[in-house]
């Protein structure tokens, strides 16, 4: 049996703060209960960074669970974006703990 390779697609992976600015062009009025995960992701621009006491990660799940209520095609699209940024290799828990270490 003969393998074949699939080529790999480039991903872009936009700041969190271009992110943020999307979701609030695109919901309104934003949900009571995400909007204070907007705004600090407002502030990031990756997973890794931290806003206050948490990382970037724990802001954009945070924000995906409170977001139930968001419907539609912009609200898919951009909710399959933060769960495949949370999926990458590159921002890993572990990841992204080390630098929240490195930080103390």
């Amino acid at each position: 049996m003969k393998k074949t390779q699939v080529p790999q697609k480039e991903v872009v992976i936009r700041p969190l703060h271009e992110i943020a600015k999307d979701i609030l062009e695109h919901w309104k009025p934003v949900s009571k209960f995400a909007e204070q995960h907007v705004a600090a992701m407002k502030t990031l621009d990756k997973l890794s960074d931290i806003y206050v006491a948490e990382d970037g990660r724990g802001i954009v799940l945070g924000f995906l669970v409170n977001a139930g209520s968001w419907k539609g095609e912009d609200a898919r699209r951009i909710k399959a974006e933060l769960n495949m940024m949370l999926k990458l290799p590159e921002y890993s828990f572990f990841k992204s703990w080390e630098n929240v270490i490195k930080n103390l």
